[in-house]
Order: structure tokens, then sequence, then C-alpha cells
């Protein structure tokens, strides 16, 4: 007589039902025992990180915190009970951290004192508090805070610069965009722009906080004898300039997504996150719309855009530079500094740096090969 379709699952059927279960429960253990200390480290770091300004109660409230979870861990069943109890313990710091406001009333300094306002009416780009500092040191300066106009129809290219100081895995990402010379025996013009921490006087950079809500977000526009040469002549950092491929209507895209931010930033402030908003991601998201990087969340899984410094290979595997030469060729032509130390910074700083670099042809628009 066949089995009943009806009847209780057989024994073989049973058991394998019974071992996916058990499989599921290991899995779910081990995930727990990985996401829980990590979860639980992130919460105390943020309320450490908090804007109480007393370090005594950030302790003090991490403490109980803490204290709070290991009851409901210890004591609170059945495990969706413990699991639900932890989950609003989490939360509840979690809303916190999104809540703490960023500010542009801070006592900011000298360097970031003004927030760039840049505009654009028709082909003509305004960029009020463009810096210009002349420097005798990295603390020593003569601070310039400029008004500069660029016409948009002449413009032509842009260059991406990284620049390293310790470790080759960690970078700071710089733009500059080209501008034809206005006459034949005029030099072209270059606007660069640095996204980096707005820090108070009071304030260093703290790699720790970098991922917490310590430091807003700051667009700088500058000049070129500022920016890099502030890196070259005082900080010893090694510098390595690429003139990219991008296509001209993409330029003129990413320079209109740099101005339209740095304007929405100086009446409404953001915050600065080491991994989610800082140098190259900008740089990703408001390239979004082109080939330097797919436009797709799966972009933020690949490495070289957490590790800044390998950035460049990034670029150079979307052939956004000049794929007619090995990548580490290019890298080596590219550092700027011998030249850039020659002499002081004068008026031929920008050209004198650009000596020799390979100059790839520009694709005739986004998405071409």
């Amino acid at each position: 007589m066949p089995p009943d379709s009806s009847s209780p699952s057989t024994p073989p059927e049973r058991h394998r039902r019974a071992g996916l279960i058990r499989l599921l429960r290991v899995a779910g253990i081990g995930l727990a025992l990985v996401a829980l200390p990590l979860l639980i480290a992130w919460a105390v770091l943020a309320i450490w990180f908090s804007n109480l300004p007393w370090a005594w109660a950030r302790g003090l409230v991490a403490l109980v915190w803490l204290g709070g979870v290991a009851v409901v861990l210890w004591q609170v069943r059945p495990w969706p009970k413990t699991i639900a109890a932890f989950a609003a313990c989490w939360a509840a710091v979690l809303t916190w951290y999104l809540l703490i406001p960023p500010s542009n009333d801070r006592q900011w300094r000298p360097e970031v004192a003004r927030a760039a306002r840049p505009s654009i009416s028709g082909d003509l780009l305004t960029v009020n508090n463009l810096r210009n500092f002349s420097y005798r040191s990295e603390t020593d300066f003569d601070a310039r805070w400029e008004t500069r106009t660029y016409d948009l129809r002449r413009l032509r290219s842009m260059d991406i610069m990284f620049v390293y100081w310790g470790s080759p895995a960690i970078a700071h990402v710089m733009v500059s965009f080209v501008f034809d010379a206005p006459s034949p025996d005029a030099a072209p013009d270059r606007l660069c722009v640095s996204i980096e921490v707005r820090k108070e006087i009071s304030e260093d950079y703290d790699a720790l906080k970098g991922f917490f809500r310590q430091f807003e977000l700051a667009y700088i526009f500058a000049d070129e004898r500022d920016l890099v040469g502030l890196r070259t002549h005082h900080r010893n950092e090694q510098v390595y300039l690429y003139q990219t491929r991008a296509a001209l209507p993409f330029v003129r895209a990413l320079l209109q997504n740099y101005v339209a931010t740095a304007a929405q930033l100086a009446d409404k402030p953001a915050w600065y996150n080491a991994l989610t908003s800082n140098c190259f991601t900008n740089v990703i998201e408001l390239s979004r719309i082109s080939v330097l990087a797919p436009a797709s969340i799966l972009q933020y899984l690949d490495y070289r855009i957490v590790l800044a410094g390998y950035g460049d290979r990034l670029l150079y595997a979307k052939r956004s530079l000049d794929p007619s030469i090995p990548f580490d060729d290019l890298r080596t032509r590219s550092l700027i500094n011998p030249r850039a130390t020659a002499s002081p910074i004068d008026e031929g700083f920008s050209d004198r740096i650009r000596q020799g670099l390979p100059r790839p042809p520009q694709r005739a628009k986004p998405g071409d090969p």
C-alpha cells in the first residue's frame, strides 16, 4: 500500500529537518557571538563620544547602559525577548547618536574659519571665501580669503591627487578643476577642492573620533599653492597628481555637484565620518553619475574606497587614468614632490608640478572606453 501523503514525515525527513534547524541555530549563535561584542562596543563608544559636555557624565551613562545590557543578556528569557530587549537598548543609543546636531557656529581653527560659498550664474562660477594662504610653516601663515570668478566655458579637465603621510593604505584625496588660460600669455586657472574635517581650535584629528560625530565636514575651495604647497613644502607629505580621462560633460557635472554641496554646507552643516563620509567617499558619491565609480551601492564594498590609499588603483582599473602606461610606471611619474620642492611656491607652481606628467586623451563622453 503506498504511503499516505498526509501522514507524518518519515524518519529520514525528520532527521534532515532537525539537522537543518541545528545548523541554523549554530549559525545564529556564531553570528551573535561576532556581532554582539561589536554592537556593544559601538554603543559604548557612541555614548563616550556623545554631545554630553562632561567626561564623567559620559562615562557614567556608558557604565549604566553596559550594566543594563548585562542584566538583559543574563536575566531576560526566552531568547526572543532577550534579543528584543537588547535591540531596544541599542536602538536608544543609535537614536541619540543620530540626533546629535552638527554646527557651523564653533571656535574654528583659522584655516577652516570660513566656509566656502560658491555659486553658479549662467556660465560664471563665483567662489566666495576661497582660501589662498601664504605659509612660512604649517602653523605660521598669512591668512587670505578671496573671491574668484571662473568662466565655465573655459573648463577643460580635472586632475586628482592622492596625498600620503604614513601607511600606503591611507591617503587624502583632492580634486583640481582645470580651466583654459584667459589669454595666450597667461597660465591655465586651477580650482582645487579638498574635503576635510573642520577642526575647532582645541581639536586635533583622532582616527577613532573620526568614526563618530566629532568633526564637521568642510569643503575647502583654494588655490593649489595653498592646498598642494602646504603638503609638499611644510608637511613633507607625498603627493601624486594624476591627470584624468574624465569627459568634459562629467567634469562640469562634478564641479556643479561640488558647488551645490559646498553651498548647502555653508548653511546646513553635516558630519564627517572616517568610513562613510570622508575625502574619497564624498568624491565617489559626487561622481556617481560618472565613469569614476559604478553607480551602485556595491561600489562601497570595494576596499579601495574604504582604504583610499589604493584609490588610484581603483581609478586605473576603471580606465579613468591613462591606461596606456603600466600602473607602477604611471604612479612613479605622478609623484610631484621633486618638482614641487625644487623652488619656492610662486606663480609658476601649478605648471611646474605638472611638467612631465602623462596626459591621457580625454573621453568624448562619460562611459567611453
